[in-house]
């Protein structure tokens, strides 16, 4: 079972969970309950991570604060201690006023797998294979910004009074409260896909921003210096965060479009998709288009075949 979940099972015991789903619904239950264990493990995990970072940052806080503790004293047994303080004076004024005080910034980065950050105002983040966000440990009064490297989902907490804003490698993306997918990279096309709400898109290339409604996708070509806005089935864009594929009322045929675009496969449809029931719940995403097709066996009145990219689906 820990094999065909990891999709590293051979055809052999591919046969044999196949036959042991079609004993029972309740292997099918059962089978989504491990999916699910499994995914909360990998949660866990990350959290691990998370929580040693965030140790090791407290220790060097507090060994900063004695050595400056150590300092302090030294200081105070020197005769010309007026003049250093004076000067210590100058120095912060410079700080301040010159350079801006300073702030504490956090970097993670996903380089095991997924993972997932809560910010300081409570917005969850999950970063995609190999992403990097930096954030302050405090966030300003008047905004909250943060810097993404690579693919990342926001679930943001709402604030009217403090914007949230994401700079990307050549977009910036600045909302109020709301849940997209952004993918900003040096190397490929950068793209935002909202889910929910209302975000304002701005390459960097322009002062001028976009507003995106749900369902529409922001795609900025850094050879063109064009950014495209598009409807699109942004949800599917976010599918790696949690493995699962979202349906909500789908007949097969809408089914089959969406199982098309993840897999770059052609689906064919024999019988009549609209006397068929429909389908509202998720379904794991495996590697293969015919470990998905299988688990939608077992819930959908279809058999299936694939042959290389062609797959066909039989209505019963």
């Amino acid at each position: 079972m820990v094999r065909f979940i990891d999709n590293t099972c051979s055809d052999e015991e591919l046969h044999t969970v196949e036959r042991w789903l079609a004993e029972s619904p309740e292997n099918s239950r059962r089978l989504f309950e491990l999916e699910r264990t499994a995914m909360l493990a990998g949660s866990l995990r990350n959290d691990s991570r998370t929580r040693n970072r965030v140790y090791t940052k407290i220790k060097e806080r507090i060994e900063k604060e004695e050595a400056l503790r150590r300092r302090t004293r030294r200081l105070s047994f020197i005769r010309w201690g007026a003049a250093a303080a004076m000067i210590a004076g100058i120095a912060v004024m410079v700080k301040i006023f010159v350079l801006g005080p300073s702030v504490n910034m956090v970097t993670v980065a996903a380089l095991g797998g997924n993972m997932e950050v809560t910010l300081p105002d409570s917005t969850h983040v999950w970063l995609n294979r190999d992403a990097t966000l930096r954030y302050p440990e405090t966030f300003a009064k008047t905004e909250r910004k943060v810097e993404l490297q690579g693919e990342a989902y926001f679930d943001v907490t709402r604030n009217p009074n403090r914007p949230f804003i994401v700079e990307g490698e050549r977009m910036d993306v600045r909302v109020l409260g709301t849940q997209f997918n952004f993918n900003s990279s040096l190397e490929t096309l950068s793209t935002v896909s909202l889910i929910e709400g209302s975000i304002e898109v701005t390459p960097r290339t322009s002062s001028d921003g976009i507003v995106l409604s749900p369902g529409q996708k922001a795609t900025f070509d850094p050879k063109t210096g064009r950014m495209q806005i598009a409807q699109a089935n942004t949800i599917l864009d976010a599918v790696w965060r949690d493995g699962i594929i979202p349906f909500t009322n789908a007949p097969i045929s809408e089914i089959a479009v969406t199982l098309e675009q993840m897999y770059g496969v052609r689906i064919t449809i024999l019988g009549d998709p609209s006397s068929s029931s429909t389908y509202s719940g998720g379904i794991m995403r495996y590697e293969s288009i015919d470990s998905t097709l299988m688990m939608l066996c077992n819930t959908l009145p279809i058999t299936y075949s694939v042959k290389g990219t062609e797959v066909t689906i039989a209505i019963k």
